[in-house]
């Protein structure tokens, strides 16, 4: 044997015998090795799921419907807090409700709480039309003021998850996606002999945009600064000041900008809110006035939409135009395409609220 292979064999030696005696002696002596950090986001999301659960205590459930069993949450739990008009949600719905359904006989209880973004959600009629419209069964818990959201981190990222497995000392929290939940799922199946996840043909959006509306909500255009309660006519001698900078709502006609959204003051086709975008698909977060619905007439591009870039909340009439029955206060889906365009919304009279604009799979 070479002697720098020697040399080489006793550094090895040498090194070894020395981590050796580093963690004997750390055991024997603790303040010799720093101790390990506390994660302090792991620490901070369990103190709001203990809060967030405090609050659950005193809230109401939609049609009374609690939970079957009173200790549900000393066994395994999935918690989604969620916004009626954030199309995440809408979509990750059908996946709990199918959870619900699958699991309920086994022990594992699956809670939506709605907790709305919009004023109007607060009414519970918003959630129990949702509900119906999506066939859900689960329990639903209200939170009208947000406050439960709020001390689980809120939902600005997406919809809140909270997936927790007493027994096995696991918790998911998660923000506009299912998965640490569905992996707490699968985890449990083999311990607990679960059926295997219902498979779900339902992708979350991804690259959400919003271009909320109200009293300091805006971000650019015309819009902003308008302050709340204000009545103005907009007016528009060129095309760019229809809809120039692309993600901005530009009005034409009579608009009072009220909390949450702003409020058509007149009807017919002198009374436009446009916007440029470009997304795989696009919504608009509305209410009809208090004393009916209203049709919204719909322009893209300045034209009709063709079939194929009409989306589920688009009607027609025997000319071939376009508009959405608006008859409760909710997210509409009406535009679908692949490229820049601009979308046109005339309200046939006063009273309509545009509260947002929203984009899923958006291009830039």
């Amino acid at each position: 044997m070479s002697a720098r292979r020697l040399i080489l064999i006793a550094a090895l030696v040498s090194l070894a015998a020395l981590l050796v005696t580093w963690q004997l002696a750390a055991r024997f002596m603790p303040g010799l090795l720093p101790s390990a950090p506390v994660p302090r986001a792991a620490s901070g999301t369990t103190a709001q799921v203990s809060e967030a659960m405090r609050e659950l205590d005193s809230a109401a459930w939609l049609d009374g419907r609690a939970p079957q069993d009173a200790r549900w949450r000393e066994h395994i739990y999935v918690l989604c807090a969620f916004s009626d008009s954030d199309p995440r949600a809408l979509a990750m719905l059908p996946v709990l409700e199918a959870w619900h359904r699958a699991y309920a006989a086994h022990g594992v209880t699956v809670i939506a709480l709605h907790s709305p973004e919009y004023a109007f959600g607060a009414d519970s009629s918003v959630t129990s039309r949702l509900v119906h419209r999506l066939h859900l069964t689960l329990p639903v818990a209200l939170d009208p003021d947000g406050s439960i959201a709020r001390a689980l981190g809120g939902l600005a990222a997406g919809p809140r998850v909270i997936a927790q497995n007493i027994a096995a000392k696991q918790l998911e929290i998660s923000s506009g996606t299912l998965a640490g939940a569905a992996g707490l799922l699968s985890t449990a199946r083999v311990t607990q002999d679960l059926p295997a996840l219902p498979v779900m043909d339902q992708a979350v959006p991804t690259l959400l945009r919003e271009v909320r509306l109200g009293a300091g909500r805006v971000a650019s255009g015309p819009l902003r600064g308008v302050p709340l309660g204000h009545e103005q006519v907009f007016s528009a001698e060129f095309q760019y000041q229809e809809h120039g900078e692309a993600d901005v709502a530009y009005p034409i006609g009579g608009w009072r900008m009220d909390a949450d959204g702003v409020t058509a003051t007149r009807g017919g086709a002198a009374e436009v809110l446009s916007i440029k975008y470009s997304a795989g698909r696009a919504g608009v977060v509305l209410s009809p006035p208090a004393d009916g619905p209203v049709r919204v007439w719909v322009l893209h591009d300045e034209r009709w939409p063709v079939p194929a870039d009409q989306d589920e909340d688009i009607q027609t009439d025997s000319r071939g135009a376009a508009f959405v029955e608006v008859r409760e206060p909710r997210l509409y889906w009406i535009d679908r395409g692949s490229h820049e365009r601009v979308l046109k919304l005339s309200p046939d009279r006063e009273g309509l609220t545009v509260h947002a604009f929203v984009a899923t799979d958006a291009h830039r």
